[in-house]
């Protein structure tokens, strides 16, 4: 038989119903002579300026990704790749499967996945919450021939565990690699020359991308008890285009243009190929997260946050992120708005769906599957008898479906392969035979509407599989067999329908049976047999949340077979199950009650709780989230935490913040909070969270324990040699040049994550964007190494990491991440990497330890005490944690300081702790656009007037920061101030920029009056304009730091003066009047910067 080409498989062109208006995407051919990768190629010529992605970032300000942008990032996403595979496995006819295991942001994971399958190779995400065991399963079954592995220790431990599984066969093991970065795959400045990836022609029958179930446990062939391990469903070319053009056959208007929230849905899940696939043949933009690492969590809030800031006009989610939305009546007002929310992946709550729907939400029901795709996905608000039918839905006239109605009228749905040529739906894979025809019996069960013919809803399904309002499934049917084998069961019944938790009612021998009133012998029973659930598949241990036990006035009732009648049984049990669902309504399973809610009984509890609800062990300092911890676990485990605290106190819990996971992402932190949440509850004043100077505190002891010594040896060095770590951020990279400049150094060691584009590339680049000579990255003199401070030895090789602790003399610790909207306990690996680095000087062979410069930020001087006492200069030397309360951010610099007093105390290490104040540019003028300044400037030019001030500037260029620091490197003073010697008066900067610019000056509260009118404006304009606004007016996304300060921007931004005089006994830049003031040629390289990045106009 022959194969199939593009002309046997042609798929008719659907109608023409999209991009009927929109200017900026042309309508691709939909007839099967272009794949979906080609498709997107198409794109990059005749779609270049249409939007694909919207993300906001922190402060709310929308961002786009282009066709264009896109699609040269695919064509860079697929090198990356290609260059990681072994010659001989890319060469026709070979087709290598590369795999991806990551948590990744939706943009970077997508344009991988297409990246991949652009390569010429067969995509296969992943699902990351499969145990090591599937993982490897699913490698095997597929031979996987490489797999990208996200960074996050969760993920490399999982695919660690997956491979050590795989070596214990005669499977061939895949080769592994990091998963690129959102930076690595859209950095356009990082090429000077668009390489396109070599055309490739698949035929339409070879698989694109491979998905899988989430484990059919209802497998004849799987022994009782086995892993009943998820099954890969392979997705052909042709497949993709059936998915791709279905809002063009029967969407309800034009979708050119509109924007649709895909930020609750994976892209390892089948629901989020959907952003890629409609995205390419009708013009739809999907907003996202803003591309980050780690990527942002979905949960209810963040969700909707999101798609508010993106101005959506659609939503696809889940049920629960809906059931969640529904409590809160600001929200149910935003969705209103919407002209349609496509639940899919599980049931909506009737209730919730009914009173939803009254008020006007335009639910629609979505139903598919890997096997089929989506068949309906129709927003109501145009139909009548909204507020009874939102449950039921049509299936496309596209696919061939035939219906076994049973006995109760329930109908299953059987998909066939069409026998017309070029389907628009057929399924990927077949179980069943009719009339010698393939078919797929999908089992899952309709019940027709009572009225209108050819309306259906979701019953359930035919094997019983219970779909959980997560989108998640068990299947009943093993798990029953396995408690029925219990010598002490009879027979069990699982529920769950529509729930996020499962249950099951149980049958016990008549020697066990009792009032399951009595919450003791019920608990007692319940041990007995729990035991004899499998712990290997970690969605069946996820959901086994509630047990229920069958009363004797209720027996249940048994077929001619001798089987359980489930629905007659769940009938007669409906009111327990429901009492049972509203009394476990915040608790993941039974558990004995703390009476002493001290810190360490605490510690234990959370303890046992973390690790049930995760499934895994994890110590009691690590974070929940690097090790995989998602929303509804991390739901769970407050959950949990809060029931136990009302069983056995007195506590009001419901001011238990919704965050409390998230603020206290460890177990060590959960505790403490716990604790003092119960001790304290009888205090009116109880805060409801953990101070944050004791935080800071507990953090610094913690990381303070059991410093090594120092043992010295006579080996001397004839010149010195430096680490840097963070040379590829803006002030890392001037310290880097600047440290290559100095003659008395011999060799650099330049640190910075791992990144899968080549270090020497991107210290390159980052020099270059500085104004620095890109050549630095290619010296002899300088050892780009990548590596992880945060975890011991560095994450290097024994051999590197020898050598460091052999030969440095000075260590400069510039990298830390700068995130001000979480809290304190997020940064605790990078505190961690401070005592790491502590670690490596006292490690050193040296007469002395390395000098360890840390370089901390003015931001610790956060306090409006501080602010106030300081009418004389803010001197060089440690201060209180009052003084830093405030952001995460600078809180963690305030730990990492005084982490640095401790170890100086009680080892030889001396450090020199550089408060470093505002940077104002490198060379070439470079100043980041989001700052405060530029925001400030640009939004000055849009409301036609500059603030004027009496404050004065020490604003210091990098280049001049660089040089003090390398001069500094020499100090015995533990604590420098790094701010210019020679401040000049604000008018003396914002003169140049008034004359520069044709802006007037005026009075800060002027200023200010006018800025706050503008964004009266801003805040009545619709998302769109909204946006523009924001563009041209950023400084409304800071607003509020300029209200705080209406005497004017203080010279430090919070400090207006501060002691410099340690610095200048060292620092030779500092001195006299070695560092010109700044002045006009500074103003006119900031703006010419700005001008060139699109801040301002030419």
């Amino acid at each position: 038989m022959a194969v199939p080409n593009h002309i046997d498989l042609q798929i008719p062109l659907p109608p023409r119903t999209q991009a009927l208006n929109c200017t900026t995407f042309t309508l691709p051919p939909l007839d099967g002579t272009l794949t979906l990768p080609e498709i997107y190629d198409f794109h990059l010529q005749h779609s270049p300026n249409h939007q694909l992605f919207v993300y906001a970032d922190r402060s709310g300000l929308n961002h786009a990704i282009l066709w264009s942008q896109a699609v040269r990032s695919i064509h860079r996403a697929g090198h990356i790749v290609q260059s990681r595979l072994d010659d001989k496995l890319v060469k026709p006819p070979c087709r290598p499967i590369v795999a991806i295991l990551a948590l990744s942001d939706s943009i970077t994971y997508m344009t991988t996945v297409m990246g991949i399958i652009r390569a010429g190779y067969t995509a296969f995400p992943i699902s990351q919450r499969n145990s090591a065991a599937a993982v490897a399963h699913l490698l095997s079954a597929t031979n996987v021939t490489h797999m990208l592995v996200g960074e996050e220790q969760s993920m490399q431990s999982l695919a660690n565990a997956a491979l050590e599984i795989m070596k214990t066969s005669s499977t061939k093991i895949p080769a592994i690699s990091l998963m690129p970065h959102f930076e690595n795959i859209y950095n356009e400045e990082a090429e000077t020359t668009f390489r396109p990836l070599p055309p490739t022609r698949p035929q339409l029958i070879e698989p694109a991308i491979i998905f899988h179930s989430s484990g059919d446990l209802n497998d004849t062939n799987a022994a009782i008890g086995s892993t009943a391990f998820p099954k890969p469903i392979p997705w052909p070319h042709h497949r993709l285009l059936q998915l791709a053009v279905l809002p063009c056959i029967y969407g309800e208007g034009d979708f050119s243009g509109k924007r649709m929230s895909f930020h609750a849905v994976p892209l390892s899940h089948g629901m989020g190929i959907l952003a890629s696939t409609w995205a390419a043949t009708c013009g739809l933009i999907s907003t996202v997260f803003e591309p980050l690492s780690p990527a942002v969590i979905p949960t209810p809030e963040s969700v909707i946050q999101g798609a508010k800031d993106t101005s959506s006009e659609m939503m696809l989610c889940v049920p629960i992120f809906i059931e969640a939305w529904a409590q809160k009546l600001e929200h149910v007002a935003y969705l209103k708005k919407l002209r349609c929310i496509l639940a899919g992946g599980g049931s909506l709550n009737k209730e919730i769906g009914d009173s939803l729907v009254k008020q006007g939400v335009p639910i629609c029901i979505g139903y598919g599957a890997y096997v089929h795709d989506y068949l309906y996905a129709q927003s109501h608000e145009q139909r009548d008898g909204i507020h009874r039918d939102w449950e039921y839905f049509q299936i496309s006239s596209q696919a061939r479906v035939e219906f076994d109605v049973d006995d109760r009228g329930l109908a299953e749905v059987i998909f066939a392969v069409s026998l017309e040529p070029g389907p628009r739906h057929a399924p990927c894979v077949f179980n069943a035979k009719r009339a010698n025809v393939d078919v797929y019996a999908t089992g899952d069960l309709l019940l027709p509407h009572p009225e209108k013919p050819g309306y259906w809803k979701y019953y359930g399904r035919t094997d019983d599989q219970i779909v959980h309002n997560t989108g998640e499934k068990t299947n009943p049917v093993p798990l029953e067999r396995i408690l029925d084998q219990d010598p002490l069961v009879i027979s069990s019944v699982m529920f769950g329908q529509g729930r996020f938790n499962a249950g099951v009612l149980v049958h016990p021998i008549a020697e066990q049976r009792f009032d399951p009133v009595d919450a003791t012998l019920l608990d007692e029973f319940r041990n007995k047999i729990w035991s004899a659930l499998p712990c290997h598949n970690y969605l069946i241990l996820l959901t086994l949340l509630a047990q229920a036990h069958t009363s004797p006035s209720k027996p249940f009732t048994y077929t001619a077979k001798g089987t359980p009648r489930r629905q007659a049984i769940l009938n007669d049990y409906k009111t327990e199950i429901e009492a049972l669902y509203a009394t476990a309504d915040e608790t993941a399973q039974l558990q004995v009650p703390l009476l002493d809610w001290s810190y360490s009984n605490a510690l234990e509890f959370v303890r046992v709780t973390v690790s049930n609800v995760m499934n895994q062990s994890i110590g009691d300092e690590d974070d929940f989230f690097q090790h995989g911890c998602d929303s509804l676990q991390a739901t769970w485990i407050r959950n949990t935490l809060l029931q136990a605290m009302r069983s056995s106190t007195q506590s009001n819990t419901r001011s238990v913040p919704m965050n409390v996971i998230y603020e206290n992402p460890t177990i060590s932190a959960l505790a403490a909070f716990a604790s003092r949440f119960v001790l304290h509850a009888d205090q009116a004043d109880h805060p409801g969270q953990v101070s944050k100077v004791q935080e800071m505190l507990s953090m610094v002891e913690t990381h303070s324990q059991s410093f090594r010594q120092h043992i010295p040896s006579t080996v001397t060095l004839p010149k010195n040699v430096v680490m840097i770590t963070g040379t590829t951020g803006g002030l890392g990279a001037a310290v880097l040049a600047e440290m290559m400049a100095s003659d008395d150094i011999d060799r650099v060691f330049a640190v910075n994550r791992k990144s899968s584009t080549l270090i020497a590339e991107r210290q390159a680049t980052a020099l270059k964007c500085q104004g620095f000579d890109p050549a630095i990255a290619y010296s002899s003199k300088v050892i780009l190494l990548e590596a992880d401070v945060n975890v011991s030895n560095l994450g290097l090789s024994p051999d590197v990491f020898e050598s460091i602790r052999l030969s440095v003399t000075h260590i400069i610790h510039v990298a830390w991440h700068v995130d001000f909207n979480v809290a304190l306990r997020s940064f605790e690996p990078q505190v961690k990497g401070v005592r790491n680095l502590i670690d490596l000087a006292l490690a050193s062979p040296h007469p002395t330890p390395p000098r360890l410069l840390y370089t901390s930020s003015i931001g610790v001087l956060n306090s409006k005490k501080i602010i106030q006492l300081c009418a004389r200069p803010a001197k060089e030397g440690p201060i209180g944690p009052e003084s830093a309360v405030g952001t995460g951010y600078g809180e963690s610099k305030w730990v990492s300081e005084r982490l640095l007093e401790v170890a100086s105390a009680q080892t030889a290490v001396k450090p020199v702790i550089i408060r470093v104040g505002q940077i104002c540019g490198g060379p070439n003028g470079s100043w980041n656009e989001n700052e405060w300044l530029p925001s400030l400037i640009r939004s000055s030019v849009h409301i036609t007037c500059l603030p004027s001030s009496d404050q004065n500037i020490s604003w210091i260029p990098s280049t001049s920061a660089a040089r003090a620091i390398t001069e500094i490197r020499h100090s015995s003073s533990r604590f420098v101030h790094l701010a210019h010697p020679r401040p000049v008066q604000w008018g003396t900067i914002f003169d140049v920029f008034s004359a520069l610019l044709g802006v007037p000056l005026v009075p800060y509260s002027e200023w200010l009056a006018r800025l706050e009118e503008s964004g009266k404006i801003t805040a009545a304009a619709s998302g769109r304009e909204k946006n523009d606004d924001l563009r041209n007016n950023p400084a409304l996304r800071i607003i509020e730091l300029f209200r705080t300060d209406s005497m004017g921007i203080a010279s430090a931004r919070g400090i207006s003066l501060l002691s410099i005089d340690e610095a200048q006994k060292v620092s030779e830049t500092l001195r006299g009047d070695n560092l010109p003031q700044l002045g006009i040629d500074d103003v006119k390289r900031w703006l010419d910067y700005w001008r060139s990045t699109g801040l301002l106009s030419q």
